[in-house]
């Protein structure tokens, strides 16, 4: 049994630490994928108003976010304590472990989406199509 548990911690151990290189990579990605679309937005021609909540939608969305990472700073093995909570003398709990990570998702999904539409409200019916416009340019030179 000590042999299973000690087995248990080195590969999750090994599967956090690759997550940890791979996730660096990615917030790097994420932040220039941020600069490119404020860009895109520059040449929208926003008025005074707009710029105006288009910045509170981004400091709303700072907010957001802070409070996500200072709740997680309590939880630095969020991923451990989620799969020790489907682990027991029986096995593995994967219907419910697949659960929890759907359910996971789809709120990131939700916000996500809820952010996108809040931004899109600011915008009017010709600067949206604007936007397609240069997101399907930005994307055909890629």
């Amino acid at each position: 049994m000590n042999i299973l548990r000690v087995l248990l911690l080195l590969l999750i151990t090994a599967i956090f630490s690759s997550s940890v290189l791979y996730a660096d990579d990615a917030r790097s990605n994420r932040y220039k994928d941020r600069i490119k679309m404020r860009e895109l937005y520059s040449q929208l021609d926003l008025t005074a108003k707009q710029q105006e909540q288009m910045d509170e939608h981004r400091q709303n969305i700072r907010k957001y976010r802070q409070e996500r990472i200072n709740s997680r700073k309590k939880f630095r093995n969020r991923y451990l304590i989620d799969l020790v909570e489907f682990i027991s003398k029986d096995g593995f709990d994967k219907q419910g472990f697949i659960d929890k990570k759907m359910e996971n998702i789809k709120t990131r999904v939700e916000n996500r989406a809820t952010m996108v539409e809040n931004r899109m409200k600011i915008l009017t019916p010709k600067q949206r199509v604007l936007l397609v416009k240069l997101l399907k340019e930005k994307l055909a030179t890629q």
